[in-house]
């Protein structure tokens, strides 16, 4: 999205503090004492590692500290990222209003502290929370969001904790859209001269470099300089990124073709670096989001489509690009080219269809069944539908079933005795319950293909069950003295490790005689790791073995 066209828009109605902030001045504080310890402190902690890498990506310093550290950074902090923080206990409630009394600014992410809310000129409506996507779908940015703002961040939130405002400087600058681009009448973001409030938190979900925008802008409206850092970063990583593309084309393409992205390489990275000379930051960083566009079409121009070529797409949603219009969908992907669609419709534990196997996602309650409107929108596009299939992983499973697979010894054990939402492979019932969601998807379904997700172990860690513990006995003939410690690090550890990773390929080699049977038009594929055969030992999925037995189609 181009920053010249954003700022045309009205000027932020925020009182700029000007200052020359270092690393020491954004601090990036990590929730601790604000977060209850457990589960939710080890999402605080990732939600503050992904902050810390986008702020790096995208040339802004700062440095990262602990609830308990703010107070003695107070004096000299500028602006303090708050990336999950929800309940600051009094000492730094403390050091946050040295902070703006100091003529710092806040930005908070997902808090439940009235208290802070107050002091930043806010009120905070009870929490709210949808079982489905498609009510915050995207953040529209108004007129007064500040300079450099991205127009819209997609994102898909199902939690929301709106901030309004509370005061006559407070207002809102952004409010969510829903999957059809309805305006919600619910905010995003507010703003004051404190700072800034989202009523969540920035997911890894997609559109990371509208995140990093936006980022960048907020923060560089408390402190215009960082502007040029975030310029000069954006250089340097334009000016790798081409200088490879432009080795690869000078070795792969004609001398001609190759010669004239060289000179679209040198024009952009010229116009970049003039503006860069001249302090036109913000145009400058225009220019090189830009430059890598024309480039990306200039080398796209000299790639040649071979005859049946195979261009698919995943959709990590049952419903489309355009919720309730499959064929549009259809008819978009076909108009770019692409052939096939993977779509995910079932997880462990959870159908996107009226499954008679494992439960039904709420979605089949309220609009039918998915995957036949899928189908049905799909055919007169030619683009071929692939059920795309997560196996093992109970993340997105009901409670309820998860609770019974835990009590009925079908989940995974970790080599600490750590019981983890996994099915275990192993066990015969869970290996039947996948293998019959498949069937009935090949009998109940017109599909193309399917497609195995997570067809391995989470880590290394996983799994030491007692069923793993019985079958690989009865394997090696013999007792383990110590369990788990004898096939993890011990004499056995070997043999588990390929006995383990066999079971995952009988597994495969299930599935593709399942479909054979079936219908031997469906095509089997496999989502895999990169790293083989390091991946055999660490996660047991001996893809390479799948492909020299043709026990799938594709990977």
């Amino acid at each position: 999205m181009k920053l010249t066209r954003l700022m045309r828009g009205a000027c932020v109605a925020l009182a700029l503090v000007p200052f020359f902030a270092g690393a020491q001045d954004v601090l990036l504080v990590r929730g601790t004492a604000s977060v209850p310890a457990g589960a939710e402190r080890k999402y605080a902690e990732s939600l503050t590692r992904r902050l810390g890498r986008w702020l790096d990506e995208c040339g802004v310093p700062h440095t990262v500290v602990a609830d308990e550290d703010l107070a003695a950074r107070a004096a000299t902090t500028r602006l303090a990222i708050l990336g999950y923080n929800p309940n600051p206990p009094p000492s730094e409630m403390a050091a946050l209003r040295r902070i703006l009394a100091g003529g710092g600014k806040l930005m908070v992410f997902y808090g439940a502290s009235q208290e802070l809310a107050g002091l930043m000129g806010f009120r905070l409506a009870p929490y709210q929370g949808v079982p489905l996507g498609g009510r915050w779908s995207r953040m529209r940015f108004t007129t007064a969001a500040p300079p450099g703002s991205p127009v819209e961040v997609l994102q898909e939130s199902r939690h929301h904790r709106a901030a309004h405002p509370a005061s006559r400087q407070a207002q809102v600058m952004a409010v969510w859209m829903d999957a059809a681009g309805k305006k919600t009448a619910d905010p995003a973001w507010v703003m004051s001269p404190q700072g800034f409030w989202m009523s969540h938190v920035l997911l890894d979900d997609g559109d990371t470099a509208a995140k990093q925008q936006l980022l960048l802008a907020l923060a560089a409206s408390c402190d215009p300089s960082l502007w040029a850092g975030a310029a000069r970063r954006r250089y340097e990583v334009l000016t790798t990124r081409l200088k490879g593309l432009e080795k690869q084309v000078r070795r792969d393409a004609p001398a001609k073709e190759s010669a004239a992205v060289s000179r679209e390489i040198g024009r952009a990275l010229g116009d970049v670096s003039a503006l860069i000379k001249r302090s036109r930051y913000r145009e400058a960083l225009e220019a090189a989001d830009s430059a890598a566009v024309r480039v990306r079409d200039a080398y796209a121009a000299l790639q040649k489509p071979q005859h049946g070529e195979f261009r698919a797409v995943w959709d990590h949603t049952p419903y489309g690009l355009y919720p309730g219009q499959w064929s549009r969908t259809g008819q978009r992907l076909a108009d770019a080219g692409i052939t096939d669609l993977f779509a995910n419709m079932v997880w462990a534990g959870l159908a996107h269809y009226p499954s008679r196997v494992v439960p039904q996602s709420d979605l089949v309650r309220l609009h039918g069944d998915p995957l036949a409107a899928c189908l049905k929108g799909m055919r007169g596009s030619g683009v071929g539908v692939h059920v795309w299939k997560v196996c093992w992983n109970l993340v997105k499973a009901p409670p309820d079933f998860v609770a019974q697979m835990r009590r009925t010894g079908r989940l995974q054990v970790t080599d600490s005795g750590k019981t983890v939402d996994w099915l275990c492979p192993v066990h015969p019932d869970n290996r039947r319950m996948e293998k019959d969601v498949i069937r009935e998807l090949a009998r109940g379904y017109d599909i193309d293909g399917i497609h195995l997700d997570y067809i391995r172990y989470p880590n290394s860690r996983s799994c030491y069950c007692t069923e793993c513990r019985r079958q690989f006995e009865v394997h090696r003939g013999r007792k383990m003295a110590a369990w788990p410690q004898d096939v993890r690090q011990g004499p056995h550890a070997k043999a588990y490790a390929v006995w383990r990773a066999a079971r995952m390929t009988d597994f495969v080699r299930d599935v593709q005689v399942l479909l054979e049977n079936i219908n031997p038009d469906i095509r089997l594929s496999v989502a895999v790791y990169g790293k083989y055969p390091l991946c055999i030992l660490s996660v047991g999925q001996d893809w390479g073995r799948w492909m020299r037995e043709d026990l799938v189609d594709f990977v």
